[in-house]
């Protein structure tokens, strides 16, 4: 269909810029974290955190620093790396939804020969795809930095710990996009996508440290894919087909809210 791919192509085309510098920022963060390795493989990191409860290095991101699976987990799995590609899912959704609508910019493309919902799934994959690129990034830039510092990981958990964080970042945009979809606007479908993020984090890192909480962090999407530390322990498969499940769902709600609206003026 011609209309649908007049769509593919302009999203493409307007998020490729940000891909390319994100990407820019993902290899620098990845090259910053990597270098500190050394330091933690010569030290005596793990005798500092041996005492501490298992919880509560979790928590901080301080389990077995001294270990190559837990340095990459501790200082690039459990917190930095799913936050900002979060960030970059949620925004990214943003503009090609609610944003474009509360800026008058969606009656363009809705004149095409495509529906809402398919103009709107259109836009989400190629934001996904992106993604996925940047996953690809990553990927390549701990391919360069893992060898370089004799930093001795799996390097199938480590791409499959790469694979988990995007697919939780593309869970958080669904979460945006079915809060647009059913008429949110941007700000109040921002903090929605948000909120989302940081109580999944507090439900997976901080509750935890209550041992009565501890069962409360399986309903996390955060512990869904990245468990106990997905370089150390692997990716839990159960969870990456649920967060897979909750993607469908959460276009599929957000599809039917968006057919069962008028679309907001400018």
């Amino acid at each position: 269909m011609i209309g649908g791919k007049e769509v593919v192509v302009h999203a493409h085309r307007r998020l490729r810029r940000g891909a390319l510098i994100w990407a820019g920022v993902l290899l620098a963060l990845i090259f910053s974290v990597m270098a500190a390795w050394p330091g933690f493989r010569d030290s005596e990191t793990g005798v500092l955190t041996d005492d501490l409860p298992t919880a509560v290095t979790r928590a901080f991101g301080l389990s077995d620093l001294g270990d190559p699976a837990g340095f990459l987990d501790s200082n690039l799995f459990s917190l930095v790396l799913p936050l900002l590609l979060i960030c970059v899912a949620v925004a990214w959704a943003n503009g090609l939804t609610a944003g474009d609508e509360d800026a008058g910019r969606l009656e363009v493309e809705l004149s095409l020969p495509v529906t809402r919902a398919g103009l709107m799934v259109r836009r989400f994959i190629v934001a996904a795809g992106w993604l996925v690129g940047l996953g690809v990034v990553v990927v390549l830039g701990l391919l360069v930095a893992m060898p370089a510092l004799d930093l001795d990981a799996s390097l199938a958990r480590t791409m499959g710990a790469t694979a988990a964080v995007v697919l939780l970042a593309i869970l958080h945009g669904a979460v945006y996009y079915c809060a647009a979809g059913l008429g949110a606007p941007r700000n109040q479908a921002l903090g929605i996508a948000g909120g989302v993020a940081g109580a999944g984090y507090v439900l997976r890192s901080l509750l935890p440290l209550s041992e009565p909480l501890e069962p409360v962090e399986v309903v996390s999407p955060w512990y869904w894919l990245l468990g106990d530390g997905p370089v150390q322990h692997g990716v839990p498969i159960g969870g990456a087909v649920l967060a897979l499940v909750m993607v469908g769902v959460l276009l599929m709600v957000g599809n039917w809210g968006l057919t069962r609206r008028d679309i907001r003026p400018a």
